[in-house]
């Protein structure tokens, strides 16, 4: 969108000021150390992209046959609500289809938010200061076939090393979520060697178990390369989160809706448009199926591509 560049640059300039702030009250709050991330907006091939610019937030989902937390983009109702957090910066904002950029900086009576505070990290859509990569680099090397989680690690990694996540009200780009008209590493698996499945089994067994590691906070793992940091716990994580990682369960009322409230959120569609979030999803569906079906799948599809 028209100056999503500058509106987000703003929107963490508004959020560092009101931290300096807080700052002397909470140490762990340092005011350079701000990530806007969420999972974007879907849209539909070839080009069908929604009329919808408001914003998603990120919430805890279920746990996985794998004792996997997973997370989902709920949609928030509109921009325009009145702030009630403590946890977010108000700004002001007009109509729609002004440019980010001056919607950002436009001053009106009616206060408005333009960042929800949350916890939980989205890969597809981070924004934040250079730093980031050389503080909380991400593990490239050490989460090895891990489709679900290592936004997980990524998410109590940030926390732990004192970053703050905050999901802006306003979306400014949109996410093919479907898979539907590409070949994915479930297919392609089918017709591997054994031995090249059970290497690659081992080694995504191996990048749970680390991220697992991280969540419960293993000492081991605080100031390592790739690790925890120093500036908060593990345990505070999951706390905030609602979520005890040990018991695989959600403890805290209104985990589902993280710092907000219910009526801060809509469905997932909008009038007539559907809005396709990673639970939607074809691909989604079909990676929350057990091994043995996934594979016929797999095989099925498999077939079609030879028969052509």
């Amino acid at each position: 969108r028209q100056g999503w560049d500058e509106y987000l640059i703003q929107t963490i300039e508004k959020l560092q000021e009101q931290r300096q702030k807080a700052s002397t009250v909470d140490e762990g709050l340092h005011s350079d150390k701000i990530v806007l991330t969420t999972y974007p907006v879907g849209y539909e091939l070839p080009n069908k992209i929604p009329n919808d610019t408001r914003g998603t937030f990120l919430v805890p989902w279920k746990f996985d046959d794998e004792g996997m937390l997973r997370q989902r983009g709920r949609l928030l109702v509109s921009r325009k609500r009145v702030d009630r957090t403590a946890n977010a910066i108000a700004t002001d904002h007009t109509d729609s289809d002004m440019p980010l950029r001056k919607q950002a900086v436009n001053n009106n009576s009616a206060k408005t938010t333009c960042a929800h505070r949350q916890y939980l990290y989205a890969g597809g859509f981070n924004f934040g200061p250079a730093r980031l990569i050389h503080d909380v680099p991400y593990d490239t090397m050490g989460l090895h076939h891990l489709f679900f989680g290592e936004e997980l690690s990524m998410a109590v990694r940030l926390f732990t090393h004192g970053y703050d996540l905050y999901a802006p009200v306003e979306t400014v780009c949109y996410h093919l979520w479907s898979r539907a008209h590409r070949p994915t590493t479930t297919t392609e698996m089918v017709t591997e060697a054994a031995a090249t499945k059970e290497r690659k089994q081992q080694l995504l067994e191996l990048s749970r178990a680390k991220v697992m590691r991280q969540l419960l906070g293993d000492e081991s793992m605080i100031g390592k390369p790739y690790g925890l940091g120093t500036t908060r716990t593990a345990a505070a994580f999951a706390d905030n989160l609602g979520v005890d990682f040990h018991q695989r369960t959600f403890v805290l009322e209104g985990w589902e809706c993280g710092e907000l409230c219910s009526e801060d959120f809509v469905g997932h569609s909008h009038g007539n448009q559907s809005l396709l979030f990673p639970e939607d999803s074809l691909g989604s569906k079909v990676r929350s199926l057990d091994s043995k079906p996934m594979e016929l799948i797999g095989s099925f599809l498999q077939g079609l591509t030879n028969s052509r």
